[in-house]
């Protein structure tokens, strides 16, 4: 049986994107997309719930976020689940490798694939 590591989300930035460029010269950014959740609770009423991700993103997608991303920007990405330390902080946490990414705060912005790593 095989697996698939498969993430897509739809939702806003949290705070401006991170960006450095790794001592091997790869930019890389981070981002925090909120995504809104509405459920049903035990008493019948529906309540909105807003879930955080931490997203990674290298190369051009990470160029790309730094110049035309910023707090509240609506973007689309999809990507994959990875687990690993941190080079700001050293902590090992869970977070999305970015594959596509789109403002859809503005509809005239690119598309950006992830390129070849």
């Amino acid at each position: 049986m095989s697996a698939k590591n498969s993430v897509t989300l739809e939702g806003n930035l949290t705070a401006d994107p991170k960006f450095n460029v790794s001592p091997n010269a790869v930019a890389y950014c981070w981002i925090t997309i909120a995504v809104n959740e509405a459920v049903i609770g035990k008493d019948g009423q529906a309540k909105a719930i807003v879930n955080y991700f931490p997203v990674t993103l290298f190369g051009k997608q990470a160029l790309f976020a730094r110049d035309n991303l910023k707090k509240g920007s609506f973007v689309n990405l999809a990507g994959s689940l990875s687990y690993g330390k941190r080079a700001d902080t050293g902590n090992y946490e869970f977070s999305i490798r970015c594959n596509f990414l789109k403002n859809l705060s503005n509809v005239a912005a690119p598309v950006v694939p992830a390129e070849a790593v």
